[in-house]
């Protein structure tokens, strides 16, 4: 090996030592720890996920495929309100009371994430 090479590497390792600097992922990490930015906690991953599991183990038990289908579109629009910040229960009662008069090529309009635009409107 080139003596050169032998004296820049060993000169990058004191520098990487001095400034504490580790190479490749474990010192991005630590670089992110050290300024803030790093979390190490997962509680909120963990939370986020939760229903989730719990509804996994609800499908196991809705008495056919079908019902579990169904089950689990429910619960997609209940995430869906949660992720726009509506009200759930606002939400299915104001779909239910007009959902037999709703025209069905407007059927879009009552999802969760359009609903607070047309919630004021009525079917004219």
């Amino acid at each position: 090996m080139d003596v050169g090479i032998i004296q820049n590497t060993v000169a990058l390792g004191a520098y990487y030592h001095r400034h504490r600097i580790l190479p490749g992922a474990l010192g991005a990490a630590m670089l992110l720890h050290q300024r803030g930015m790093l979390n190490p906690d997962n509680n909120p991953v963990e939370r986020s996920i939760r229903p989730v599991v719990i509804g996994r183990k609800n499908y196991l038990f809705a008495g056919s495929h079908q019902a579990a289908q169904r089950l689990a579109m429910i619960y997609s629009l209940l995430g869906t309100c949660k992720l726009n910040d509506v009200n759930p229960y606002a939400w299915l009662k104001d779909v239910f009371d007009k959902i037999n008069s709703w025209p069905i090529n407007r059927i879009h309009e009552l999802l969760p994430h359009n609903w607070e635009k047309t919630c004021a409107n009525s079917v004219a």
